[in-house]
């Protein structure tokens, strides 16, 4: 929908800005009142013909700029790429255009989209996609074979949009792959170093035998090992309080509060209860002194596995600073 024009020394208008907002919008006025120049203003941005005649008297230039705010969908593949960048994308599925065409007095005019200069031909094919201005012998949109797939998508609405959003992105995809392949093809020594470099990346990737999710596992035995003295002295430590041979042992010590309170469980129902609740406590901490000494047990520490897991690490950082920044994009880069 068109949500702002700006109007400059255009015919008899000197200054006219408006926001036609959503909806119906009725222009109404006597004969001479300037109705049919805002629609040739209109006009003026769907690439028709205009003379240096409509500058207003005095002036040396007319400016007639539009904002219009359209779903994305509306608009063909090739006219999109004319001012459209996929960083520009809000998420909602609406683009922002700003169309304006200047008229200077020597007779020549400049095109724009979103401020960039165009082409005349562009216009038109972009102008099309957004507005029509019917008279009574102007063909329609409906009558034009560039229009219908348009029609068509905008008929299927948000069932097709999807895949064809997925269509888009190879599309661009494919665009890309052909613009290089195009600029290869025209340079041979260029095309000779691209494969150069492209064997040399891709044996370099090759030679690292990259696994999907090595970087966390290595990560992980780093810290492991880089710590491991101080984890055995804590585990063993751990494992002496609770199961140490010497009579002040946490496991010990909680045996003999069960040895005095079974000397006295018969003549208190109570002392029973309390007694069960030591007992289930001894042995959760007996499973867990256990799982204590297999944890000491397991840790099988090489000396020179911290060296070798560090290198590997370095050159896995190496290879995603190259590559695209995770061991996901090197290996697709390798794909």
């Amino acid at each position: 929908m068109l949500y702002h024009i700006d109007i400059r020394n255009f015919a008899l208008i000197e200054k006219l800005s408006m926001d036609p907002g959503q909806g119906l919008l009725i222009l109404t006025g006597e004969t001479g009142a300037g109705k049919s120049i805002l629609i040739d203003a209109i006009g003026s941005l769907s690439g028709s013909r205009v003379s240096k005649d409509l500058i207003r008297h005095g002036c040396d230039s007319a400016l007639v700029e539009a904002l219009f705010r359209v779903d994305k969908a509306r608009i063909p593949d090739d006219i999109l790429e004319l001012f459209y960048q996929s960083e520009d994308d809000d998420g909602s599925g609406e683009v922002d255009i700003v169309l304006s065409r200047e008229i200077q007095i020597n007779g020549r005019s400049f095109c724009r989209i979103n401020g960039r200069m165009t082409t005349l031909s562009n216009i038109k094919m972009l102008s099309s996609c957004l507005f029509d201005i019917h008279g009574q012998h102007d063909q329609q949109a409906i009558f034009q074979e560039s229009t219908h797939l348009q029609f068509l998508d905008r008929f299927a609405g948000q069932a097709v949009q999807a895949g064809k959003d997925r269509y888009l992105e190879q599309l661009i995809r494919y665009k890309a792959c052909q613009k290089a392949l195009k600029e290869l093809g025209n340079n041979p020594a260029e095309r000779a170093r691209a494969i150069d470099v492209l064997t040399y990346q891709i044996k370099e990737i090759e030679a690292a035998d990259i696994k999907p999710g090595e970087e966390t596992t290595l990560t992980e035995r780093q810290r492991l090992l880089a710590h491991a003295e101080k984890i055995q002295e804590a585990l063993s430590e751990s494992y002496e309080r609770l199961s140490g041979d010497d009579a002040g042992s946490i496991l010990y010590e909680i045996g003999s509060v069960l040895s005095a309170l079974s000397n006295i469980s018969r003549h208190a129902r109570q002392i029973d209860e309390i007694a069960a609740s030591i007992t289930d406590a001894l042995d959760t901490l007996q499973t867990a002194s256990a799982e204590i000494r297999a944890c000491s047990d397991s840790l099988d520490i090489e000396p020179a596995e911290l060296d070798q897991i560090n290198n590997r690490l370095d050159l896995i950082y190496r290879l995603k600073k190259k590559y695209g920044g995770s061991l996901e994009a090197v290996l697709v880069f390798l794909n």
